[in-house]
């Protein structure tokens, strides 16, 4: 057992230090290691060290415990900020994921006052290193990175780490990967659901997912006036068994003879767990997957509009839940709640 926890990833700075504890249930040569080099050797159960961050770049940190022919390796890893240049991005940059490219992508996010933020994922095999450190506006408020090879037409997987190696997406996510919920999702209502990257990322994933391309069968759409909206609210999960939008689909004919002429779901962007009203958003951006694919969104609208029925979309702004990285991003994690400084969110409940 080690402090830091095996498997995590630490930012730090140099002249900062990283206090260390490991523990072996019987005697044996502890050795601590990082990047090659042991740091403190000794023969006993405990191994206490405070490691010095003076060397940049990306370090392993291993904890050896050694007794005869036995060996077991346990480690961490943390990479040191390096200081570079303030630079802005190019004009028109925007926060969020924009497609500069066939083969590229500029990632650009929102944080004053951060001191650096990194990018990890598939395209760099969830590495953490100073080839992959955003850089950072003149204001110090935007952090933008332009990343190549990755090809439009396949999926590409990411995660910003900050201080302290906390990760999460991008705010600005159209789909993103749980850990925890996605595999109680079918593979009705989400054909070929990517598997979470487990060993390599922590918390949501941020997924850009090709876009195929779809034929709108109604282009033209004219919203009923105001004065002759019959409007339908419904909760999707409640509504239907599938809790799907192919599903959904399939009932339009009896709303419309009901006399509908708008449908309002409930929350339907990424909110915390699967089964909910969907007031409790993370991913206010993103689709939940619970609920079906872009593609069997579109076809649901453009179904409705065939009807000369409007779809109107319940959404929440005024509050996120704590997997948002909008909480993530500035969070007090002694009292588990938005930190004083953080742009977007109250500390407390008014």
């Amino acid at each position: 057992m080690i402090t830091p926890a095996a498997g995590s990833n630490l930012v730090t700075q140099k002249g900062n230090t990283i206090p260390f504890q490991g523990r072996s249930s019987d005697t044996a040569t502890l050795s601590l290691i990082d990047n090659g080099v042991v740091l403190k050797s000794v023969v006993g159960t405990a191994l206490d060290y405070t490691i010095g961050v003076v060397a940049s770049g990306d370090h392993l940190v291993e904890f050896v415990a050694e007794r005869g022919a036995e060996r077991v390796v346990t480690s961490f890893r943390y990479v040191v900020i390096v200081n570079r240049p303030a630079q802005d991005p190019p004009p028109g940059t925007k926060a969020g994921i924009t497609r500069t490219g066939a083969n590229s992508l500029r990632l650009a996010v929102y944080a004053p006052n951060k001191p650096a933020i990194f990018v990890t994922g598939n395209f760099n095999n969830w590495s953490l290193s100073d080839t992959f450190l955003m850089n950072r506006s003149v204001d110090g408020a935007l952090h933008w990175m332009d990343i190549q090879g990755v090809p439009e037409d396949q999926s590409l997987f990411f995660q910003y780490v900050i201080e302290n190696g906390r990760r999460m997406g991008d705010p600005y996510s159209e789909l993103v990967l749980d850990p925890f919920n996605d595999r109680y999702i079918s593979t009705e209502t989400f054909p070929n659901l990517p598997a979470y990257p487990a060993g390599k990322a922590q918390g949501t994933v941020t997924w850009v997912r090709p876009k195929p391309a779809y034929n709108w069968k109604v282009t033209d759409f004219q919203k009923p006036a105001k004065g002759n909206l019959v409007v339908y609210e419904l909760l999707l999960r409640d509504f239907i068994a599938r809790h799907d939008y192919q599903t959904l689909k399939d009932t339009l004919d009896y709303l419309q003879r009901l006399g509908v002429t708008a449908i309002e779901l409930m929350p339907v962007n990424e909110f915390e767990g699967n089964e909910s009203w969907g007031y409790n958003p993370s991913y206010h951006m993103a689709l939940d997957k619970y609920y079906g694919t872009p593609e069997a969104f579109k076809a649901f609208v453009d179904a409705c509009h065939e009807r000369g029925m409007a779809v109107i979309l319940d959404v929440v702004y005024n509050h996120a839940f704590d997997q948002s990285p909008l909480a993530q991003l500035y969070w007090d994690e002694t009292n588990r709640r938005p930190s004083v400084d953080n742009p977007w969110l109250n500390p407390r409940q008014a």
